[in-house]
Formats: C-alpha cells, sequence, structure tokens
C-alpha cells in the first residue's frame, strides 16, 4: 500500500508522529493510521521502515508531537523530495513546500 516517504506524507489517513518522551530510549518517528495502527516508523537517525502488516501502538506514558496529522496535506501542489509545482521551485529550484517535506520526514533541511 505504503511504498516510500511521499505515499505515507500525501496519504489522508496517515498521522506522523514524533516522540518527545524524557527518557533514556531514543525518540523516534511513528506513522500512525486511522485505527491507530503503527504502518511504519523512521528511527532515529535511520531510514525509513514500512511494514507489510500494520503493528499495534501504544501512546500511553508517552508524549508526541504531530508533524502531520490526517487529512492536512490538501495541497494544490505536487512536491517530493526533490520537485515541486509551485512557482517558487520552477523559478529557483528550491521552495518552501520541500524544505517542510524533507524536515518533517527525514530531520534534515533540504539541499
Amino acid at each position: 500500500m505504503y511504498t516510500n516517504y511521499e505515499s505515507l506524507y500525501r496519504s489522508d489517513d496517515i498521522q506522523i508522529l514524533k516522540e518527545t518522551t524524557q527518557w533514556d530510549y531514543p525518540n523516534h518517528v511513528y506513522f500512525v493510521n486511522r485505527s491507530d495502527k503503527m504502518v511504519a516508523y523512521r528511527p532515529n537517525g535511520g531510514e525509513l521502515q514500512i511494514f507489510t502488516k500494520p503493528l499495534s501502538f501504544f501512546r500511553s506514558r508517552r508524549t508526541f508531537m504531530t508533524l502531520k496529522d490526517f487529512s492536512s496535506t490538501k495541497s494544490k501542489y505536487k512536491t517530493t523530495t526533490n520537485s515541486c509545482t509551485c512557482k517558487g521551485f520552477l523559478y529557483r529550484k528550491k521552495c518552501r513546500h520541500i524544505t517542510e517535506l524533507m524536515e518533517n520526514s527525514y530531520g534534515q533541511k533540504a539541499a
């Protein structure tokens, strides 16, 4: 169903959560569907892992920051990690849409 970050980010049924719990374990970014099942996650400093079958996801005793909420990506532009259909990208070859996508997905600045 989901093959890469862009398909997860563009889905209206996915919420992206960055864990902010203060503890001795590294915090990760979680991709959760409307049934509150985890469909993918990105370990701190690691690569995106997409599951073939959604897993149970528990929020108790943990804190999260919402990077993308359900249906929040309704945009008139088609944006990937290296292109966008907005005028800014057409003129400057970079735009805030790509920057936002890169920061939310990979925790890094766009080039």
